[in-house]
């Protein structure tokens, strides 16, 4: 499905129609409950250099899970930290980058990690594009998310069956596809892509 047809989904579902910048925030608020709840997982390599301890994430890094130096034919986990850590060895994230503290950096060097995604918010130029790393099964999960936000702010007298439909509806599709990622990431079918 495209956003345009989960949109006309989530307006024949709510009977409801409002400006697409407005179905843009709903579709955009939806795409980031998926990428908390599902943890779609990425993975990328960054190439590592002497004396640098700071570097930048993908852009759609929502959380790094998992670091490794790798160092010709070592691969050594690196101890994940709290931001809080002021004196660590290990790693912790910050914001858009990754700090390494208490480790030996060589040329060559190169840090592989695994991260769970952030989706990818849309525009209204968006409309006619589908959602990346969701399957087609689940698009219709965007539907029932909108309309139950839509139906939550007219409030409207009688629309409590419709809105707890609409949201039963989504919560039962959001924790599927949260289910077959967490199968997906123990089977290890995970697709690494470079970084740099």
């Amino acid at each position: 499905m495209t956003y345009e047809e989960i949109t006309r989904l989530a307006r024949s579902l709510c009977k409801e129609t409002y400006t697409p910048g407005q179905w843009v925030l709903w579709i955009n608020a939806w795409l980031d409950d998926m990428s908390k709840e599902a943890k779609v997982i990425g993975q990328a390599t960054i190439n590592l250099s002497e004396g640098t301890h700071e570097y930048s994430l993908p852009d759609d890094c929502r959380e790094v899970l998992i670091a490794h130096r790798l160092s010709g034919d070592t691969k050594q986990r690196l101890t994940k930290r709290q931001p809080t850590d002021v004196f660590f060895d290990g790693w912790k994230h910050l914001g858009g980058q990754i700090v390494l503290q208490g480790i030996d950096i060589h040329a060559g060097d190169k840090l592989s990690i695994i991260y769970a995604k952030r989706f990818k918010h849309i525009t209204a130029d968006d409309f006619e594009k589908e959602p990346e790393d969701i399957p087609p099964e689940f698009h219709s999960a965007g539907a029932y998310f909108a309309a139950h936000k839509a139906l939550v702010r007219e409030n409207l007298e009688g629309s409590a069956s419709q809105r707890d439909y609409c949201l039963s509806q989504y919560l039962d599709l959001r924790d599927n596809f949260a289910r077959s990622q967490e199968r997906l990431a123990r089977t290890g079918r995970i697709k690494p892509r470079p970084y740099y």
